[in-house]
């Protein structure tokens, strides 16, 4: 039987903007003295260490297009793309033939900036439980150059959540509506979360997400999935919150950066990888399983999901990942396989897995702990959207392992 799955909560448009060479990107980002300078000089010191970033920029939409018309004259290429955690998911689930089912926002004033084959993947998966917007539309300016990571200057014409509010408090009863139509759910993944609260994550937003996942843990017993997006870009008070919404989840998806600052949130100083994604499992709601991915290595540490699941699920999310990055298109299976075959394993993930393991060994503390090298790169493109690929080839290789 195909994995049922429910993605969202959010779909923006992708607005690339591709410097040729990072100097390029240098040279616009001392040129520029718009009202995003700063952001934009940020994003060029993130990408120059290798790294990726995000930050909000509501309110700023005038100026957003302003710098992508100047970043066209100075050389820039754009682009339009289908972005969004979940949107992004969603495809990447369909292609791996699971039933999808999408519930967040959709934007059709956005659909015909979309590739043919995006449209193609958007009209299979089941879109009814969505919310339509005509007028409302954020977008995601993407900063890069041809050979960087990205980073991300997301205007959601103010705070998002201040649009979907109606529909969080429906979503409980939407998802039970969902599972009964479908005979259950096996999967929700509701990822980007982040994005939703702007610059300000209030203490309101906090109680009307956690209590909206617990009535959703009323409505059906499917593995809550979310991701650590975003867990240091809205202060202190706002990253001690955006924590308490994660925790309550079952699977918990981050990167180094993101698990060093949750894990600063639950007085976690240790040294070692596995120390803070343990403590950060002790001090949740419910959260069974912790999931830490790189670009050279990933570890799950699990009381939920056996070795052999995690192994495999790990590996998949690995290959897709790559296949995106090195193609900058969403995985079929075949796809997936064929990296699998001829993509030798990273050198430092195997270095990285060997010490770990000799450290702490196949389990700790009675949980299942699994490090696995990624995979070599052959080509680059870009790695926008490659850790929403990755993520959903990890849930949906779970799920269809624990079956």
């Amino acid at each position: 039987m195909k994995p049922r799955i429910a993605v969202g909560l959010e779909s923006t448009l992708d607005t690339l903007i591709t410097f040729p060479e990072l100097g390029d990107f240098e040279n616009f980002a001392g040129d520029y003295e718009g009202d995003l300078a700063s952001e934009i000089r940020e994003g060029l010191e993130t990408v120059k260490s290798n790294s990726g970033g995000e930050m909000p920029i509501d309110g700023n939409r005038e100026e957003a297009n302003r710098l992508r018309e100047l970043a066209e004259e100075a050389g820039a290429d754009i682009d339009y793309r289908l972005g969004g955690n979940a949107s992004q998911e969603a495809v990447t689930f369909e292609r791996l033939n699971a039933q999808t089912i999408f519930t967040g926002s959709i934007f059709p004033g956005s659909f015909s900036k979309y590739s043919d084959e995006i449209r193609k993947s958007l009209e299979r998966i089941d879109m009814k439980f969505a919310k339509n917007f005509e007028e409302y539309n954020p977008t995601s300016y993407i900063l890069q150059a041809s050979d960087t990571n990205r980073y991300i200057l997301s205007e959601g014409e103010g705070r998002r959540i201040e649009q979907l509010r109606p529909y969080l408090k429906d979503l409980p009863d939407i998802i039970r509506e969902i599972a009964e139509l479908y005979g259950g759910l096996d999967a929700i993944s509701i990822v980007g979360l982040h994005v939703l609260f702007g610059n300000q994550l209030t203490r309101g937003d906090c109680r009307l997400l956690i209590r909206m996942i617990e009535e959703i843990r009323k409505a059906t017993d499917a593995t809550l999935f979310t991701d650590a997006g975003g867990i240091a870009g809205l202060g202190e008070e706002g990253t001690k919150r955006l924590w308490k919404i994660y925790s309550v989840f079952d699977v918990l998806s981050l990167n180094e950066d993101e698990l060093f600052q949750a894990s600063k949130e639950v007085g976690e100083d240790g040294s070692m990888e596995v120390e803070k994604m343990d403590k950060l499992l002790e001090e949740s709601e419910n959260l069974s399983t912790v999931w830490l991915h790189t670009p050279n290595y990933q570890a799950t540490l699990s009381g939920e999901f056996s070795s052999s699941e995690l192994e495999k699920a790990q590996k998949m999310s690995a290959a897709a990942g790559l296949y995106k990055v090195e193609t900058g298109k969403f995985p079929f299976r075949k796809d997936i396989i064929s990296v699998l075959k001829t993509h030798d394993l990273s050198t430092g993930g195997k270095e990285k897995r060997r010490e770990i393991l000799e450290k702490c060994g196949k389990e700790w503390k009675g949980r299942n702990l699994v490090v696995s090298p990624c995979f070599q790169a052959e080509s680059f493109v870009s790695t926008v959207g490659a850790g929403d690929v990755s993520s959903a080839a990890y849930l949906h290789t779970l799920i269809e392992a624990s079956e």
